[in-house]
C-alpha cells in the first residue's frame, strides 16, 4: 500500500502564520480561507502520490518530553491572543475532518505529530510505501527504513535520496552522520541545547556542523568516552529530545499511537463532503469530492 503521512500541525500552523495571520481585518481572520488552503494541499498530496491511504499526524496539547526536560519548545512565543484564537479553530477543523472525510487522522495525548510518523514509519508493512510530507529535518534518520521517503513540499522534492546530501548548506555522507548530527547540534526550534549546555546558562556554549564535522572524522566513541559525566548525560538527553527511534519514544506512546491508528475507520461520504464546500463556501470545490478520496475507499453516494 502506498501511504502519505502529512506532519498536519505543521501544516496548520504554516498556513495560518503565513497566509492568514497578515490579512486578519479588524480582529476577524478569514477561516474558511485558511481551511481551503489546507484542503486545497490535501487535495494536491492525494493527486500527486495516489496514496491508499492520507494519514494526518497532529500534536496533541501536551507532550510527554515536556516531562523529560522542562526547557522543551520552552522559547515558542506566540501572543495570548493568537493562542487563544487559533487552537480552538485548530481542535474544530481537525474534528471536521474526522467526522467528513476519508483521511485517518490521528491524534494522541501526551504524543505530538513527529511521534505518530515515527511510530508509523518503524511499524510498516514490509511492502508498504511511506511518503512523509514534511519540512522536517528529523524525520531524515526514518528513510533508514524500507520505503520511507520524505517529501518537502517547499522545495518540491524528496529529501536525502542519496549519498552525500546536503541540508541547510552542510553536507552529510551518511544517515549515521546526520544522526549524530541532530544529537550533538540539539534543535534551537525546539528548545533543545546542544550537549555542551544544560539549556540553563546565561549564554550557551556555540557548536555547530563545523565542530560537528571535525569531531566525527577524528572518531565520535573516543571522544566521547573522554567526556564528563554532564556531557554524556546531555548526549542521552538530546537523543530522548531529538531521534524518533523505537528506542527513544516511551513504549506506552507506541503502544497508544498503534491502537488509535489501527481503530480508525473511514469511508468516502460525497454529499457530506460537498455539502461541506458549500457551507464553507469552498466554490472551487464545487463537484470535486471525488479528488479528495484516496484511492482505496469505497465510494458511498
Amino acid at each position: 500500500m502506498v501511504k502519505v503521512i502529512v506532519d498536519f500541525s505543521q501544516l496548520l500552523y504554516k498556513i495560518y502564520f503565513v497566509k492568514i495571520q497578515n490579512e486578519i481585518v479588524e480582529g476577524n481572520a478569514n477561516w474558511n480561507f485558511w481551511k481551503y488552503l489546507i484542503l486545497n494541499s490535501l487535495k494536491n498530496y492525494i493527486s500527486t502520490f495516489m496514496p491508499d491511504e492520507l494519514i494526518l499526524a497532529c500534536d496533541s496539547a501536551y507532550c510527554w518530553r515536556k516531562n523529560f526536560y522542562k526547557g522543551y519548545k520552552g522559547a515558542r512565543i506566540h501572543s495570548k491572543n493568537q493562542c487563544d484564537e487559533l487552537f480552538p479553530r485548530i481542535d474544530d477543523f481537525i474534528e471536521e475532518l474526522k467526522r467528513i472525510f476519508p483521511f485517518k487522522v490521528v491524534k494522541v495525548e501526551e504524543s505530538e505529530a513527529d511521534d505518530i510518523i515515527g511510530v508509523l514509519s518503524f511499524n510498516k508493512n514490509k511492502d508498504d510505501i511511506f511518503y512523509i510530507i514534511s519540512t522536517d529535518k528529523d524525520f531524515i534518520p526514518l528513510i533508514k527504513y524500507n520505503n520511507v521517503k520524505i517529501y518537502n513540499p517547499i522545495l518540491e522534492s524528496f529529501v536525502a535520496t542519496e549519498f552525500p546530501f546536503e541540508i541547510k548548506k552542510v553536507t552529510f555522507e551518511s544517515i549515521d552522520e546526520f544522526k549524530n548530527y541532530l544529537i550533538f547540534v540539539g534543535d534551537s526550534g525546539d528548545s533543545v541545547p546542544n550537549i555542551f549546555n544544560s539549556g540553563e546558562e546565561e549564554r550557551a556554549k556555540p557548536f555547530g556542523p563545523v565542530k560537528f564535522k571535525k569531531l566525527y572524522k577524528e572518531g565520535l566513541d573516543k571522544w566521547v568516552e573522554l567526556q564528563s559525566e554532564v556531557i554524556k548525560n546531555n548526549i542521552e538527553r538530546n537523543k530522548k529530545l531529538v531521534l524518533l527511534d523505537k528506542e527513544q519514544i516511551p513504549e506506552y506512546i507506541q503502544e497508544k499511537i498503534m491502537k488509535e491508528y489501527n481503530n480508525i475507520n473511514v469511508s468516502f461520504k460525497k454529499e457530506e463532503i460537498e455539502e461541506y464546500f458549500r457551507l464553507t463556501e469552498m466554490e472551487s470545490f464545487y463537484g470535486k469530492s471525488n479528488e479528495f478520496n484516496p484511492k482505496s475507499y469505497k465510494i458511498f453516494f
